[in-house]
């Protein structure tokens, strides 16, 4: 009976170890994500259109940010072109969401 018992707490504990285990591997991917991309803006060039990297930050809209990147280009366009791309169905968008905008090349 005493055997049976031990024999189950050692499962246990070895369970706790590899639950732990892959909760710490986890964290620390997350980390090291979310480090890599902490940089607001970056330039990306897909299939010849030039898009920028772009983390919205509190009080942005997106008519702002087409406004930035394309200076005196059709802003609707670029409003279009952007939530097109990004598969956003209203151009409403969240701060710390990563969008891409259409930049003028």
């Amino acid at each position: 009976m005493i055997q049976v018992y031990r024999t189950a707490i050692r499962n246990y504990k070895v369970v706790v170890m590899f639950v732990s285990l892959i909760f710490l591997v986890f964290i620390l991917t997350s980390f090291f994500c979310l480090s890599l991309g902490n940089t607001p803006h970056q330039i990306i060039k897909i299939t010849g259109v030039t898009y920028e990297r772009v983390t919205v930050q509190k009080g942005d809209t997106l008519w702002e940010l087409a406004a930035k990147v394309n200076h005196d280009g059709d802003i609707n366009a670029v409003v279009y072109k952007t939530m097109k791309y990004n598969n956003l169905q209203s151009s409403c968008i969240q701060p710390g969401q990563v969008i891409y905008l259409p930049v003028k090349s």
